[in-house]
């Protein structure tokens, strides 16, 4: 692949755009006592391992007999509350802006809520960077599904073979994967089965030309 043939970069939200851990962790917990869950709480790592799962998996794991509906219509509703807990990630805004400047076709995929993943980036200032948000509402499918990647780049008039994903855990690589499309991989702790893996979103940029290069041995700083 050519940097040439690099035409749009599809990036997770989550640990890759924006840092929403707290503020999920608050509504989860919330979401365990309104709904009779058992457990009635997680603890921050034991929450970690399925955070970003989206909710229909949510569903499986902590609220057998409740539809994802009305799951999804409380997390929208109890997440408004903790926006302020949501920060920006470092290097996130003037990564977005360098490939802006490249001419690169950019949108978020993520299993937030379209809606609702639009609220948080506006807040957030990175809203305007982007082309096209695509929550599971509006791409048919969460992450591990490509359905959503497939469905970006049908909207941004590309080919996945043309896209990079840019995500931080293994549902984006299964995604990209399952697309064909190559896939960046956010990983400041730990390892992710990516094509190339960074430890921050500002390395992004010079992974995409390692990607586009064939040489992967720089993409790691």
């Amino acid at each position: 692949m050519a940097e040439g043939d690099i035409r749009a970069v599809l990036f997770d939200m989550d640990g890759v755009l924006i840092d929403s851990f707290a503020a999920w962790l608050r509504v989860m917990n919330k979401a365990l006592r309104f709904f009779s869950a058992v457990p009635a709480a997680l603890a921050p790592e034991t929450y970690a391992a399925s955070w970003s799962q989206g909710a229909e998996q949510d569903v499986a794991t902590y609220f057998p007999g409740r539809s994802v509906g009305e799951v999804r219509a409380f997390y929208r509703q109890e997440l408004r509350c903790h926006l302020a807990a949501i920060r920006v990630l470092p290097g996130a805004a003037e990564t977005l802006r360098a490939l802006r400047a490249r001419e690169l076709r950019l949108a978020c995929v993520t299993n937030t809520e379209s809606d609702l993943a639009e609220e948080i980036l506006d807040r957030s200032g990175l809203l305007g960077a982007l082309s096209l948000v695509v929550g599971p509402d509006r791409g048919g499918g969460e992450k591990p599904s490509p359905t959503p990647l497939l469905w970006a780049c049908e909207v941004l008039a590309v080919s996945p073979a043309h896209a990079v994903m840019v995500g931080d855990s293994e549902l984006d690589v299964a995604a990209a994967r399952a697309a064909r499309m190559p896939v960046i991989g956010v990983a400041a702790q730990g390892t992710l089965a990516a094509d190339v893996v960074v430890q921050t979103v500002a390395e992004v940029p010079g992974a995409l030309w390692a990607l586009a290069s064939g040489d992967r041995s720089d993409a790691r700083c």
